[in-house]
């Protein structure tokens, strides 16, 4: 059986009470034949080199990733399953329907489709103001698979992405469930872009076709209360929903999920633990949330006119400070009565996971403790002592931002303003002429 891994994001209202432990999952498929997976977007994508890795775990898979970027060399952990066969690798740009997009899926039985916007490794390909390659990027790209899994016949369609779909960028949710609609107005492109993605698998599920559902998670930000979802578990609900479409369950294609940890929390108490876990103190600076919003917005304006050619993405937009600043909690209830779904890591281990993975980060690890910051730094002895060393190394932050300042602002006169250096001068004459008139004019008493 040949199954292909795309993600995205999925909702589903429930009716159906079906459960499947760990051991059952397992049992289930134990008569199966062996089953090749195609993984796309699985080099580019954090989630997609964990399905691959939670995919690898069961011998009966045999794994195709396909994706956008160069092949990659082997990891240590992945060396023996290339040397296997059990793994192969496909360089395919999937926002381009090609002859190589078609032969790296055919055969395969189900397709597992991961949004290349989410956790992406990489970065970005397109700023979320480039609307034309977030559409390639996004909708083309979903449209040429499932055009694909048509023309191969393929059996199945797991679609992994986000919960922006339906939240829409602006508001609070509390408990969110798969019932909700679709918004009408979204607050920016990505999220809409990610909406219209998720909506074609779902009605690409046909009878006679593909069946398809979507599964969207959550990251949480902010100092509000965030779903968060460790990344084994977005893995397992995958592999969850390819056996529920496989056994036919009831209340499953065409479907959404949402895929969660079950346990909300508030974003600071989340940082907290993390920091406090590698040995750094719990943040205590609060900036109003209006102030940061307006940074925002004045960042965003000056990428706009100094970067004309935009290459990547920026961390820093309206929408994602909004996420910081409101509650987004979602019933994951429906995923686990319906597709068997419950998290394999709970929060508090998968906390703990993740503060081992960044032991090279704490405060007390023998990379931060080898560094003597009391000798000067590479940059310090290039420069030496001189003043352009002082400004370049913010010796005196006051003159380096005067210096700064200045040069911004003759950046923005000459080039921003697209004014000459000869208009610029005449402009500065005038205006010497004028104060002289006014200077000439007044009492000698002022």
């Amino acid at each position: 059986m040949l199954c292909i891994i795309l993600t995205s994001s999925l909702f589903l209202p429930l009716s159906l009470s079906f459960s499947l432990s760990l051991s059952q999952l397992h049992m289930a498929g134990a008569s199966d034949a062996s089953m090749i997976v195609t993984v796309i977007f699985g080099r580019s994508s954090f989630i997609g080199r964990s399905l691959v890795a939670a995919l690898l775990s069961d011998v009966r898979f045999t794994v195709r990733v396909v994706d956008p970027l160069p092949a990659p060399d082997p990891t240590p952990s992945l060396a023996p399953f290339f040397q296997s066969g059990r793994v192969s690798y496909h360089h395919v740009d999937v926002r381009h329907r090609s002859p190589s997009l078609v032969t790296s899926i055919d055969g395969t039985d189900a397709v597992f489709h991961v949004d290349p916007t989410v956790t992406a490794l990489q970065p970005a390909p397109a700023p979320s103001s480039d609307f034309q390659n977030l559409h390639l990027l996004l909708v083309q790209s979903t449209r040429n698979v499932i055009s694909a899994c048509l023309e191969c016949r393929v059996q199945r369609l797991v679609y992994v992405g986000s919960a922006d779909a339906v939240i829409g960028g602006a508001n609070d949710v509390f408990c969110l469930d798969e019932s909700v609609a679709y918004p009408d107005k979204f607050v920016d492109s990505l999220s809409e872009l990610r909406a219209q993605a998720e909506t074609m698998v779902l009605r690409a599920n046909k009878k006679d076709g593909p069946l398809t559902c979507a599964l969207r998670f959550i990251i949480g930000n902010g100092k509000n209360s965030w779903d968060f979802t460790y990344i084994e578990n977005v893995a397992h609900a995958s592999i969850c929903a390819e056996l529920a479409l496989r056994l036919r369950t009831p209340y499953v294609a065409g479907r959404p999920f949402f895929i969660t940890n079950q346990k909300p929390m508030k974003f600071w108490d989340f940082l907290s633990n993390i920091l406090e876990g590698l040995g750094y103190q719990r943040p205590s600076i609060h900036i109003p949330a209006n102030v940061v919003l307006s940074l925002a917005e004045i960042a965003r304006f000056f990428q706009e006119k100094l970067f004309s050619c935009r290459t990547s993405n920026s961390f820093i937009t309206s929408s994602t400070l909004r996420s910081f600043i409101s509650t987004r909690t979602f019933d994951c209830s429906n995923a686990e009565r319906v597709i068997g779904y419950s998290p394999v890591v709970s929060l508090e281990d998968g906390i703990s996971l993740t503060i081992a993975s960044f032991s090279q980060l704490a405060n007390c690890s023998p990379s931060v403790d080898h560094l003597d910051l009391s000798k000067p730094s590479k940059a310090e002895k290039l420069l030496g002592n001189q003043s352009a060393a002082d400004l370049l190394l913010w010796r005196d932050d006051r003159k380096t931002f005067i210096c700064l300042l200045t040069l911004f602002l003759l950046h923005y006169w000459f080039f921003l303003s697209e004014r000459t250096f000869i208009s610029s001068a005449s402009k500065l004459l005038m205006l010497f002429a004028l104060v002289l008139f006014v200077h000439g004019t007044l009492p000698s008493s002022m």
